[in-house]
């Protein structure tokens, strides 16, 4: 395996990308985010997950749906590191984590971030790909 191909893959996988104009619904917007496969969101996850005690967990010891959805939905905040195109009373929003908390609440702001982090890991996957054909 070509080391050059295995470093590009991985600029691909870790490298934040924007995404948008019109995310979901977000006329506009562009959104700067991770692939859920970035060495930054495993090791969030990573992160969330040893600070579980075991009432999140069932019997098993496998995490229980609820708190995996919480996990998901904290790595996907986390996978949000920019935007541009919003506003507030005509004034560009600055980018924030408490922001992008509190937006995230919004349904359309969520779906938005979902689909592009979806976006970005797809592209990421397929740089994987790629490399596994060479």
């Amino acid at each position: 395996m070509d080391i050059e191909n295995l470093k590009a893959a991985s600029k691909t996988v870790d490298k934040s990308q924007w995404v948008g104009e019109d995310v979901h619904g977000l006329e506009g917007v562009q959104l700067q985010v991770l692939s859920r496969d970035s060495k930054e969101q495993q090791r969030e996850m990573t992160r969330i997950i040893r600070g579980l005690s075991a009432e999140h967990r069932d019997e098993s010891g496998v995490l229980t749906s609820d708190t995996q959805d919480a996990i998901d939905d904290a790595t996907l905040v986390a996978s949000l590191k920019g935007w541009k195109g919003l506003t507030q009373d005509g004034e560009d929003v600055l980018f924030s984590t408490e922001m992008a908390e509190t937006l995230c609440e919004s349904s359309v702001f969520w779906v938005a971030l979902r689909t592009a982090v979806a976006h970005v890991t797809a592209q990421a996957n397929q740089a994987i790909k790629d490399l596994e054909k060479n």
